[in-house]
C-alpha cells in the first residue's frame, strides 16, 4: 500500500504488472466486460449527463492492474470497440481514446495500491460529470473539432467562419 503515487516504488510495482500474465488476462476480461456493459442502457443524468456501466470494468481494471497497464488497458479497449461496434457510424476520433485513457488514469492514481476510502473510490467518478456539465456549458474542444460545419480542413473554427 502506497500513501500516494508520486513515490518511485510506486511507478516499479505498476510497470511489473505489464509482465503478469494474471493481470494481462485480467485486463483482456474487462476489455470484454466493457464491450458487453456498452450495450446495457445509460441512465440519464442533468445536463444532458449519463452514467454508462463500463466505469465499472475500467474502475476495477484500474484499481487491480494499475496506471501503467491501465493505460494500455484503455488504449485497446477503446480502439477494440469503436471497431467492433462499428463507431456508432462516426469517423475514429483519437481524443476520444486519449480521454479514455485519461479516465483510467484517474481511477488508476486513486485506487492502485492505496488504501480503500470513500472519498477515494467517488472522487475519479466526478470528474467526468464535472467535464460533461462544464463542456455542456463552454462548448467541448472536441466537439468543435470534430462538428463537420465548425471547420474547415487545416483552419480553426473562429476563422472558419469569415
Amino acid at each position: 500500500m502506497y500513501a500516494h503515487p508520486f513515490s518511485a516504488d510506486y511507478w516499479r510495482d505498476a510497470s511489473r504488472e505489464v509482465r503478469d500474465l494474471r493481470k494481462l488476462l485480467f485486463s483482456a476480461l474487462m476489455i470484454a466486460l466493457c464491450i458487453v456493459l456498452a450495450q446495457v442502457p445509460s441512465v440519464p443524468l442533468f445536463g444532458g449527463a449519463k452514467v454508462t456501466w463500463g466505469f465499472l470494468a475500467r474502475s476495477v481494471c484500474a484499481w487491480v492492474c494499475g496506471p501503467v497497464l491501465g493505460l494500455l488497458f484503455a488504449f485497446a479497449e477503446d480502439i477494440l470497440s469503436f471497431f467492433l461496434t462499428g463507431g456508432g457510424g462516426y469517423p475514429f476520433f483519437p481524443g476520444y481514446t486519449l480521454t479514455t485513457m485519461l479516465g483510467v488514469l484517474t481511477y488508476a492514481l486513486f485506487l492502485y495500491r492505496a488504501p480503500l476510502r470513500v472519498w477515494r473510490i467517488s472522487a475519479p467518478s466526478w470528474s467526468p460529470m464535472c467535464r460533461t456539465w462544464c463542456w455542456g456549458r463552454c462548448g467541448s474542444p472536441f466537439s468543435t473539432a470534430t462538428a463537420a460545419s465548425a471547420w474547415r480542413p487545416g483552419m480553426p473554427a473562429r476563422l472558419s467562419a469569415r
